[in-house]
């Protein structure tokens, strides 16, 4: 079964935090943190994914900070998922090394059509137009 880890919601936050400041000056994880209550040391580990990705940007220094390097109506929740290297799938039917009946599966096509479907809908889902 697929579980949205909670780097997903505070992904979402850090961004809609950007988005707010629409680029005017960088805005410093301590300021998102405190704005949402999230641990600045845990959005430490988790803005390099999205730098890595180039979502956002960061400035190093006293007056430092990040700002937003896509436009969010081009960024879905997959590349979320994605950049944060989550697992989407809800069996992973494509490996036959991690299924002892892959040979005889009846399942595997529905649970492939369904990884399928949720990615799908995942890309579908643009963070510009959740915020």
């Amino acid at each position: 079964m697929i579980k949205v880890p909670k780097k997903i919601d505070y992904i979402i936050k850090v961004l809609e935090e950007l988005k707010k400041e629409d680029n005017k000056m960088p805005l410093s994880l301590k300021e998102i943190a405190k704005r949402n209550n999230i641990s600045e040391r845990y959005l430490k580990q988790i803005m390099p994914y999205l730098e890595e990705r180039k979502i956002v940007k960061s400035i190093k220094g006293r007056n430092g900070g990040y700002f937003l390097n896509k436009n969010l109506k081009e960024v879905s929740l997959f590349d979320i998922f994605d950049a944060l290297n989550a697992p989407l799938d809800v069996a992973p039917c494509d490996k036959k090394k991690n299924c002892v009946i892959f040979k005889n599966c009846y399942m595997r096509g529905i649970w492939k059509n369904l990884n399928f479907e949720i990615k799908k809908f995942l890309k579908s889902k643009k963070i510009g137009e959740i915020i």
